[in-house]
């Protein structure tokens, strides 16, 4: 700060030093909600997709262990009549309604198609000619075709990161069947190829849902495709069964308790995955949806191994290490690094501020100068 004093006539300055050292605080603007409203949300869809892979993971488990008792129609009729069961109990009790317009389920048809009639009829018979852990594998070829599908379809993009954690998933699938070598019989590769067109179904339902599920409710695609396979399902079975004159067959398998065990869990979880399903599509993008299909294929391994105690090589683990990077690469977000921190204290120390006052004086002085002597 400069004072000016008069002494006879003249000015004299003099330049008085702060006391104190001077701190500015620049705040930064406080999050915005609607980006804080987007990452819950992306939170929330992470942790469906994750339950839905480990009920996806266990399902090839109690399918097998139904295909024990009973024809892959009747399993699928059972699952659905059970499912359909579920799906009628929530809607009395939450009192919502269960038949969509003619519109909504005209848009929900093509979904109901690929899943659950092609994706599960597939998956039935393929399972009757290989073991749940290899088609837990072939499963896990679901993101490649997803992206594939996404791409024509939806035209989404991807990035080269995530295209090459996507093919190291997909990588170690194959280097997993090439080390099981080709002395296999028939029967094996006619039930691969059913579980493949069972992952194609999939990856084809997880682009078109992509769109269909910001348009059409939760609750509405569940009860509907619930509603399609049963009725699909069962119309199926009791027509074969009574080209057969064998109806009363179709009831037997619920003398077993294993058979009951499994449909109760395929048939009431599956509104479940559904739901999880078509909640985190309505928020992922398709292909970081589908990759989670790889996470579903280490639990059924696991499960595989564990219950149905099903052989498990070296190369199993060295094919699931790298499934296991793929899903965690794909899903990979780079944190950003603010621009500046959240409060920046600047500091005016006491030289900096001795030289600012001296050369305010001077100029002072030099303009005082300049008057006197015009």
């Amino acid at each position: 700060m400069v004072k000016i004093k008069h002494t006879k006539g003249k000015e004299i300055r003099s330049i008085q030093q702060p006391k104190e050292i001077h701190e500015i605080q620049i705040k930064h603007p406080s999050p915005d909600p609607a980006k804080s409203c987007e990452s819950s949300k992306r939170k929330k869809a992470y942790m469906a997709a994750v339950s839905y892979a480990f009920i996806i993971g266990f399902s090839f488990l109690f399918v097998k262990m139904a295909l024990t008792t009973a024809s892959p129609t009747d399993i699928l009729a059972h699952r659905f009549s059970a499912a359909w069961c579920g799906i009628l109990i929530v809607a009395v009790l939450t009192r919502r309604k269960v038949w969509p317009d003619l519109n909504t389920f005209l848009t929900i048809l093509p979904l109901a198609i690929c899943f659950p009639l092609l994706f599960f009829s597939f998956q039935g018979f393929g399972l009757m000619y290989t073991s749940s852990t290899e088609a837990g594998l072939i499963h896990a070829l679901v993101p490649v075709w997803t992206i594939l599908l996404a791409r024509l379809i939806l035209k989404e993009q991807t990035t080269l990161s995530q295209l090459f954690f996507i093919s190291l998933s997909a990588v170690g699938v194959g280097y997993m069947f090439w080390m099981k070598g080709s002395d296999v019989p028939f029967n094996h590769y006619m039930g691969s190829g059913l579980i493949l067109l069972s992952a194609i179904s999939a990856a084809l339902y997880a682009v078109l849902a992509r769109r269909v599920t910001q348009r059409v409710s939760q609750w509405s695609l569940v009860a509907s495709m619930t509603w399609i396979g049963f009725v699909g399902f069962n119309t199926t079975a009791i027509g074969m069964h009574v080209g057969n004159g064998s109806l009363m067959s179709f009831f037997e398998p619920f003398k077993h308790i294993e058979f009951v065990t499994a449909i109760l869990y395929l048939g009431l979880l599956s509104p479940v995955t559904a739901y999880l399903s078509n909640y985190s599509l309505s928020i992922l993008e398709a292909s970081k949806m589908s990759v989670f299909n790889h996470l579903a294929t280490l639990v059924t391994i696991t499960a595989g191994v564990v219950i149905l105690n099903e052989r498990f090589y070296l190369y199993h683990v060295i094919g699931a290490a790298a499934i296991m990077i793929g899903v965690i690469g794909t899903n990979r977000r780079k944190k950003q690094k603010p621009s500046h921190p959240s409060f920046l204290p600047v500091r005016l120390s006491l030289a900096h501020a001795q030289a600012q006052a001296q050369t305010e004086g001077r100029q002072r002085k030099n303009d005082d100068n300049n008057e006197d002597r015009r």
